[in-house]
């Protein structure tokens, strides 16, 4: 069983206090399910949501194209990306979570991040972080976006850690 902690602040947010009742359980359902992984990008059938949030179709259109609109969340082909997951979520740096968070990560089919963050060039920075001797967080994880010779980006996004080398010629497109 997955825990998520949740702002008790949610109850007063200006955003949230905006929403309807199945807008509302929408809000917190997408980051709160047990489909959420480390990455914030996961896969949920619009028939899983439906299901649980007692939606129509028509129903969860609108709530989707109102979270887009607000840049709260992104949907595409069952996928759902949640703007923000790295300010709102941060992990250990621990090997096995690193390892994890990876796993997560390439798990996700190429077109799906392409989609998200080529496409609709959505801004994401992974949730690992590891304080220095300062207090000040840094990244331990990166994400490598493999380049064309023409300087385009190809569709094929990885995550690694910092200590990690990787050759663009090695990963498969």
């Amino acid at each position: 069983m997955k825990y998520r902690q949740i702002a008790t602040n949610i109850w007063e947010d200006s955003y949230a206090l905006e929403l309807n009742d199945k807008e509302f359980r929408a809000f917190i359902y997408f980051f709160t399910n047990h489909r959420v992984n480390m990455v914030g990008i996961y896969e949920l059938p619009d028939r899983i949501i439906r299901y649980t949030l007692g939606a129509t179709l028509e129903e969860l259109d609108k709530i989707k194209q109102k979270f887009e609109t607000d840049r709260k969340y992104f949907f595409y082909k069952n996928w759902i990306f949640i703007n923000n997951f790295s300010k709102h979520n941060h992990f250990s740096s621990a090997t096995s979570i690193i390892d994890t968070y990876i796993n997560d990560f390439n798990s996700i089919p190429q077109d799906i991040l392409k989609h998200f963050l080529i496409k609709l060039k959505l801004e994401y920075t992974p949730t690992i972080v590891k304080k220095d001797k300062v207090t000040k967080k840094t990244t331990v994880m990166v994400m490598v976006m493999v380049m064309d010779k023409e300087g385009r980006p190809y569709p094929r996004t990885e995550a690694i850690s910092l200590d990690e080398r990787v050759n663009p010629d090695d990963i498969p497109l």
